[in-house]
C-alpha cells in the first residue's frame, strides 16, 4: 500500500470512530498530495461539518462535489450548510440531486417534507443546533460511497424530485409543446453509420436511450443535461436524419439564471471533453485576471477554483457582452455558456456575474 493510500485509510478509520479533529490534523497539511482526490475533500469537509467549522466544510465539500458530483453524502453535507446559512432553495436543490442518486434517502426526504410543510421557509426549530444535526450526513462503519442507480431509476427520481420542487415554487411550469412530437424518422430505419471519424461510437441501443433521455430532460426543464446528451448524439456515428432531430430538440433549450440554474458540470469534466458540453451552462467560481474593456465587450481570464487562493483548477477565457464592473484579482461566481473553438479550445460567454463576498473568518 502506498503512503498516499495509507494516509487515506487512516483518515477513514479516524472518521468512522468520530475523531473528526484528528482527521483534520492528518489531512489538511497534505492538500497538494491529494489535490485531485474527491474522497480527500469529502473526508475533510464532512469532518469540518461535524465539528461545526462551516467555512471549511463549505470549501472542502464544494471542491469534493466539483470532483465527484455523484456522492450523496457530500450533497447532504452541502444542504446542511445551506440550512445553516438560511438558504432553503439551495438546500432543496441539493436534496433533489440526492434523490436522483438515492430515491429513498431518508435525510433528503425528511428535509423536503420539513420545508414543504413550512411553505418553503426555514422553521424556527432549526435555530437549535441540536435539531440541525438531524440533517447532517450519518457517520457509518464504512466511508460513504456514491450510490449508482440505473438510468431508469435516475429518470424516475428526477420526475419525483421535480414534482417536489413545484411545491416550493408555488406553481407548476407550463408544459413544453412540441417536444413529444420530435421522434426519430420512421422512414429511415437505419439510425447509425460506420463510426469513421466520429468522436463517439454508439450502438443502436445506446443511441435510442440517449435520444429518449434528452427528451425527458427537456420535458423536466433540465436543459443542461439535455444539451449534453444531444451533443453526444451530434458527435456520434448517428445518421444525418437523427442528428437533424437532435438539433431540433436542442432548439428548445433556454438560458438559465442563478435562480433557475440546475445540473452543474465541473471544470474537470468539461475540460476533458469540451465538445460534449458546447452550449451547456456552467456556474464556476474563481478569481479574474487580465481584464480588458472594449467598446462592445469585456474579456478576462477566470482562474477556476482559485477564489480562496488555494486550488487552481484551470484558466478559461471569458467574454462579457453587458455592462458590469470587473476588478482584476477579485473573486466572482460566473454563470456562462460554453463555447468551443474549431481547434477545441474552451471559452465562456457570461450570462450573469456576481462577486463572492468574504464572510467573517475569511470563508467565502
Amino acid at each position: 500500500m502506498t503512503m498516499r493510500a495509507r494516509g487515506l485509510e487512516r483518515a477513514r478509520r479516524l472518521f468512522r470512530t468520530r475523531r473528526f479533529r484528528e482527521v483534520l490534523r492528518l489531512l489538511e497539511p497534505q492538500i497538494f498530495r491529494f489535490r485531485t482526490d474527491p474522497e480527500y475533500y469529502a473526508l475533510l469537509g464532512l469532518s469540518c461539518l461535524h465539528t461545526g467549522e462551516m467555512g471549511g466544510a463549505a470549501t472542502y465539500l464544494g471542491r469534493a462535489s466539483q470532483l465527484d458530483d455523484q456522492n450523496a453524502e457530500v450533497l447532504i453535507g452541502l444542504a446542511a450548510i445551506h440550512l445553516k446559512r438560511r438558504e432553503p432553495e439551495s438546500a432543496v436543490a441539493c436534496w433533489l440531486r440526492v434523490l436522483d442518486l438515492d430515491p429513498r434517502n431518508p435525510i433528503a426526504l425528511r428535509g423536503l417534507e420539513l420545508l414543504r410543510s413550512s411553505g418553503g421557509a426555514l422553521p424556527a426549530e432549526l435555530e437549535d443546533p441540536a435539531a440541525l444535526r438531524g440533517y447532517l450526513p450519518r457517520v457509518r462503519r464504512g466511508f460513504p460511497k456514491a450510490l449508482v442507480v440505473a438510468a431508469a431509476l435516475i429518470a424516475a427520481a428526477a420526475g419525483v424530485g421535480y414534482g417536489a420542487l413545484r411545491l416550493f415554487a408555488g406553481h407548476a411550469k407550463a408544459p413544453r409543446p412540441g417536444i413529444e412530437d420530435v421522434n426519430l424518422p420512421s422512414e429511415h430505419p437505419e439510425v447509425l453509420v460506420a463510426a469513421g471519424q466520429s468522436l463517439i461510437a454508439m450502438t443502436e441501443r445506446e443511441l435510442l436511450r440517449s435520444f429518449g433521455r434528452a427528451k425527458r430532460y427537456l420535458l423536466d426543464y433540465r436543459d443542461n443535461l439535455a444539451v449534453h446528451e444531444l451533443n453526444r448524439i451530434l458527435l456520434s456515428n448517428a445518421t444525418a436524419a437523427v442528428k437533424e432531430k437532435a438539433q431540433l430538440l436542442r432548439s428548445y433549450a433556454q438560458a438559465p439564471d442563478f435562480a433557475t440554474f440546475r445540473d452543474p458540470f465541473s471544470y474537470d469534466a468539461v475540460s476533458r471533453s469540451p465538445q460534449e458540453y458546447a452550449d451547456c451552462h456552467v456556474r464556476w467560481r474563481g478569481r479574474v485576471a487580465n481584464v480588458k474593456t472594449g467598446e462592445t465587450e469585456i474579456t478576462f481570464d477566470l482562474l477556476v477554483g482559485y477564489q480562496d487562493g488555494r486550488v487552481l483548477e484551470g484558466v478559461v477565457p471569458v467574454t462579457v457582452r453587458f455592462g458590469v464592473d470587473i476588478e482584476n484579482g477579485e473573486a466572482y461566481e460566473i454563470l456562462a455558456r460554453i463555447r468551443v473553438a474549431a481547434v477545441g479550445g474552451l471559452t465562456l460567454d457570461a450570462v450573469s456575474i456576481r462577486p463572492i463576498v468574504s464572510r467573517p473568518g475569511g470563508s467565502q
